[in-house]
Formats: C-alpha cells, structure tokens, sequence
C-alpha cells in the first residue's frame, strides 16, 4: 500500500493495528510493534509527500503521544 494512493485505507490500516494494540498490556513485544507500526508513517522506506504528511500527521501524532504515555505508565 502507497500512502500517496491510498492514503486513507494506510491510514486507516495503521489506526486499526494501533488501536489494538494499545488495548493490551504493554510488555516488550508490543512495543516494538506499536514503534513498527507508527514508523510505517514516521520512518518509511521512501520519504512520504509533503501533502501527505500533512494530511495525517495530526491524527497519527495523537497515537503516537497514546502510545509515549504508555510507555511512562
């Protein structure tokens, strides 16, 4: 999936596996997936749009500040 295509369905795909996983405990494995998952937007293998980091930055930032408050619990 390319988040300049199919920005939404990324988007919408990253919130989901969050989402989930921030319901668990945290232990040491769901750490590492809830960094892999916020990376696919943080950190991807191609840089990403400038539109498009626009676009969803707010929202996925709001995860990301879930998941550090998680990670201080």
């Amino acid at each position: 999936m390319e988040w300049s295509t199919m920005g939404t369905e990324c988007y919408r795909a990253l919130t989901s596996v969050t989402d989930y996983l921030l319901r668990l405990e945290l232990d040491q494995t769901r750490e590492a997936q809830l960094e892999a998952a916020l990376g696919v937007f943080y950190a991807p293998p191609r840089p990403l749009s400038d539109s498009v980091v626009l676009e969803y930055r707010g929202p996925i930032s709001k995860y990301a500040r879930r998941f550090f408050h998680h990670l201080l619990r």
